[in-house]
């Protein structure tokens, strides 16, 4: 009866839950991605297939700082830069996880404010200073210019240029003041090309009157 009841338990994960993103959020606020009881149940290549093929691979649910887990839009980029992030004294680990980021950059849309935070995968991405992720979403259409808006209630609303330059502000770490430097510069070049394209089209910009 136990056997039983232990082996419906893991098909249903694996087939029912891990399709959701279960398997990433709890991972994504612990150390060690493998060695929580996610990892003993989860049929890797199975359930990542699953995951991966799912039609809503990129609302994967997160756990906030509460350990209640929430559920939502836009979670899964959120949640891979969380994982990424928390693995600073785990190198080993963060290949798992920008694997999983990349992948999500290319399924993902990057612009979608994530339910539980209220940011885009931009904002994360700046706001965990990695100047990679910030590249990748940029090459993936995400735009600097959606303005923060935090659940908090903050009334700092500023767009992506705006945001490194505060963090950048405020920062005391030269690796972190490089890597935000690092993407001041991306968001100025995009910044650059974008106003070079404007250029390049007559009238860009301009609103012409009806005849």
């Amino acid at each position: 009866m136990i056997v039983a009841a232990a082996i419906s338990f893991i098909l249903f994960f694996n087939f029912k839950m891990i399709p959701r993103g279960y398997h990433l959020a709890q991972p994504a606020t612990k150390y060690d991605p493998h060695g929580n009881w996610v990892q003993y149940i989860m049929f890797d290549r199975l359930s990542m297939y699953i995951f991966h093929n799912t039609g809503v691979y990129c609302d994967a649910p997160i756990y906030d700082k509460n350990m209640s887990l929430v559920e939502g839009k836009g979670g899964t980029l959120s949640i891979i830069m969380a994982g990424y992030d928390s693995q600073k004294d785990y190198p080993e680990y963060r290949e798992f996880w920008l694997n999983e980021f990349n992948l999500a950059a290319e399924k993902c849309d990057p612009n979608i404010r994530a339910d539980y935070d209220n940011l885009t995968a931009l904002q994360s991405a700046i706001l965990i200073k990695n100047s990679q992720m910030v590249d990748t979403l940029l090459r993936h259409g995400a735009d600097p210019s959606i303005k923060t808006y935090f659940k908090n209630g903050s009334d700092l609303h500023h767009d992506a240029l705006e945001f490194a330059r505060r963090l950048k502000k405020k920062a005391t770490s030269p690796d972190e003041i490089a890597e935000l430097e690092k993407i001041e510069a991306l968001l100025l070049a995009k910044q650059g090309a974008g106003n070079n394209q404007r250029d390049s089209v007559p009238n860009a910009g301009n609103t012409v009157a009806a005849p």
